[in-house]
């Protein structure tokens, strides 16, 4: 009897254990999709706000307004963008309270890297940093998206050794912040893959990159995006390690996912990896064919004189020597 009260005792202790953790993981769970759902209406909020930044620099470029010049360029006018904000105001003159300023520079900071400008696009996300650090608090998860992309501009500056950092200080804010396994999660853990990679840490790279591909798999709905970035990732650096025979299926894969995006760009850089992948498996034809794709969207969607495709213009030129097009 005492053995069957004991036996039943320690049932009835488990089983409220069992009932409090639930608890504790459901409350988490609500907490973190309130806090998900909060920063969202907020970044709404910011973003409608700061809408009318990026247009007026872009009707900007309008002749009319510019004593009948057609060649102004986009990044004259966002010069003039950062111009008006250095003095608290929008190209129309209207004020701009801390908040917007943040997420206007972002904006900013986003088309000049897109226009290969990176070390503008870096110094308007440092700044957009400095104010919503500011504004929310050092450690506010509101500051994820600006550590974001100062880490970007970082990557294309080689800026990989400050970028690692700055990742690792999104992950601890993200661990505080109860963001496991959110978009902000997958986008940090990309960031820091890349600042490996950019080191040759290939094996470092990799780890990270699996890890990103599980959090990309449980986002609800799943993200395309993020688990094709994180497939080509893997890739990659499992080229990096000598492993191409493992990296073809999901480079493969890679590529397939990105084909259903309707933004053709995106495919160009796992192109490239492909014909990587190819030619370190011998199949040199199948990699050219690969390798040219990528570099004629490249060409045609970003123009020729454009800083990005270094890579691919690389992998296609040490591609055409194997294949002894020297003049080409």
């Amino acid at each position: 009897t005492i053995v069957g009260t004991s036996v039943g005792l320690k049932r009835e202790a488990a089983a409220r254990v069992a009932a409090v953790e639930s608890g504790r993981v459901a409350k988490e769970s609500e907490a973190r999709a309130e806090s998900e759902k909060s920063k969202a209406q907020k970044s709404a909020e910011r973003a409608q706000t700061a809408m009318g930044f990026l247009p007026a620099v872009l009707m900007g470029a309008d002749p009319a307004q510019n004593a009948g010049r057609k060649d102004v360029t986009v990044g004259e006018m966002l010069d003039k963008a950062v111009a008006a904000a250095d003095k608290g105001v929008t190209l129309s003159g209207q004020p701009l309270v801390p908040d917007v300023e943040a997420t206007a520079r972002l904006s900013v900071a986003a088309v000049y890297y897109g226009i290969g400008r990176y070390t503008d696009g870096l110094e308007q996300a440092r700044r957009s940093l400095a104010i919503a650090e500011r504004v929310y608090g050092a450690d506010s998860p509101e500051i994820l998206e600006c550590l974001g992309w100062v880490g970007t501009g970082l990557w294309y500056t080689g800026g990989a050794v400050e970028n690692e950092s700055l990742c690792r200080r999104q992950l601890a804010i993200i661990e505080a912040s109860g963001l496991r396994n959110t978009m902000d999660h997958a986008q940090a853990l990309n960031g820091l893959s890349l600042s490996y990679h950019a080191r040759g840490m290939s094996a470092q790279a990799l780890a990270v990159d699996i890890e990103r591909l599980g959090v990309s798999e449980k986002l609800v709905p799943p993200d395309r995006r993020q688990i094709a970035g994180s497939l080509h990732e893997i890739a990659l650096n499992m080229n990096g390690l000598g492993r191409a025979a493992e990296a073809l299926p999901y480079i493969t894969r890679s590529v397939a996912e990105y084909e259903t995006f309707k933004d053709e760009i995106s495919v160009s850089r796992p192109l490239t990896t492909l014909g990587l992948t190819l030619t370190e498996l011998g199949r040199l034809e199948e990699a050219e064919a690969a390798s040219r794709r990528s570099m004629e969207i490249s060409d045609r969607l970003r123009g020729k004189d454009h800083p990005y495709p270094k890579y691919e213009r690389n992998m296609l030129a040490r591609l055409l020597i194997k294949r002894g097009k020297l003049d080409e």
